[in-house]
């Protein structure tokens, strides 16, 4: 097998993988073991227990972790005992410029989180960009289930009627 990425993994399952991959799963509910991974984590919302074990193991085992804002996430992890890994700023600004030195390290064999201020990544938060560039890459990216946070719009149209709608009214 060449120097590419062992396994491409998208979505909240971890066992989705390429074909003769070398793809490996510890156990029924066990984690993942790829050697090119972005884990996408989500947030809790509001209280900072309201978290999944396996994403405060995702977050444990990171090597680096891109963060919305550095200081809310060192506040979770500190919440849980989790010493800080190297925390990266990715926010709106910062994304263009960190997403591919990222990319290069989840390649190179590093774990790289992804986490937002609260609730799941990219719903209304950057993120995007960094994903986007990690599948153009080959690397892996898996999904943690969390909490959605989405806003619902109502689009309302009253289109004009025209003059023969009119007059058959």
């Amino acid at each position: 097998m060449g120097p590419g990425p062992m396994c491409a993994v998208v979505g909240a399952s971890p066992t989705i993988a390429r074909p003769g991959s070398g793809h490996q799963r510890a156990g029924r509910g066990g984690a993942s073991y790829c050697r090119a991974v972005l884990t996408v984590v989500p947030t809790p919302l509001g209280n900072l227990r309201d978290i999944t074990l396996r994403a405060l193991d995702v977050l444990g085992a990171a090597g680096v972790i891109a963060c919305e804002d550095t200081r809310r996430t060192r506040a979770l992890l500190s919440a849980h005992g989790i010493p800080a890994p190297e925390l990266v700023a990715c926010d709106e600004r910062r994304e263009p410029q960190v997403a591919e030195r990222l990319v290069a390290r989840a390649l190179a064999g590093e774990a790289v989180a992804l986490v937002s201020d609260s609730g799941m990544p990219l719903i209304a938060d950057p993120g995007r960009l960094l994903v986007a560039r990690a599948l153009a890459a080959g690397c892996g990216v898996v999904v943690l289930p969390g909490v959605l946070v989405y806003q619902a719009f109502s689009y309302w149209v009253f289109r004009r009627r025209v003059a023969s709608e009119r007059v058959a009214s």
